[in-house]
């Protein structure tokens, strides 16, 4: 025997599972969820203390450990805690989804510990992965520049800002070693694309003033800052 649905109670069936999910079902955010994305949102605007608290709240909530010890550990190197970075990062436990979060801030701990033998190394996993962002390509370019690799730090430098045109760290990177090898007058355009992009990074702003102020020119009022203030340095 063959059976027809009835479209009235196809409707009614539909409409009481769209309601079902308005008010918090199955595609409703659970609040781990909400606690890793705040914890993500901190760690852009450089809040390592909001990060961390977000982070150990979404464990609380039920979030595994891999889940959030890269953002954890992001948290504790925002606050120089590098003991407590260690704890989270040095593990590895990280779930696929950031696992190159927590790889780049395990490389960036150990640039932290002078220790570039394993940054390096770290490095190399992530570009052997395919996880390799312009901001990992900063760090790159910063731990060579301090191991005495300045063209080689140049090189990764155009690289990030290739990757992201409009990445300010990138641009701010570029920028600083610029001034150091081609000159002032060439670090500016960079620094000014960084500012287009970052508006409100003082210190950004302060790098930018201290070019000028180097080659005799005063900042732009919209800045708020007098010729010479602040420095540079990669």
């Amino acid at each position: 025997m063959t059976f027809k649905a009835d479209p009235r109670i196809l409707g009614g069936a539909l409409a009481a599972a769209l309601a079902a999910l308005a008010v918090g079902g199955p595609l409703a955010a659970a609040p781990k969820d909400d606690a890793i994305a705040e914890a993500e949102a901190a760690i852009a605007r450089g809040d390592g203390v909001a990060a961390e608290l977000a982070g150990k709240r979404a464990l609380e909530q039920g979030a595994a450990r891999s889940e959030v010890a890269a953002l954890i550990g992001e948290g504790e190197l925002l606050q120089d805690d590098l003991s407590d970075a260690t704890q989270w990062l040095t593990q590895g436990e990280f779930s696929p989804a950031t696992r190159g979060r927590g790889l780049h801030a395990l490389a960036r701990l150990a640039m932290q510990q002078n220790n570039y033998t394993a940054a390096s190394q770290i490095f190399n996993t992530l570009l052997t992965e395919g996880r390799a962002t312009s901001l990992v390509w900063v760090d790159i370019g910063r731990m060579r520049y301090r191991t005495g690799e300045h063209l080689l730090a140049l090189e990764a430098a155009r690289l990030a800002v290739e990757m992201d045109p409009n990445e300010p760290r990138a641009l701010e990177f570029f920028a600083q070693l610029m001034r150091d090898s081609s000159g002032l007058r060439q670090a500016l355009p960079l620094f000014q694309r960084a500012l287009a992009a970052a508006p409100g990074d003082t210190g950004l702003m302060q790098q930018y003033a201290a070019t000028l102020g180097d080659v005799g020119e005063q900042p732009p009022r919209r800045l708020g800052l007098s010729a010479g203030a602040g420095g540079t340095g990669a």
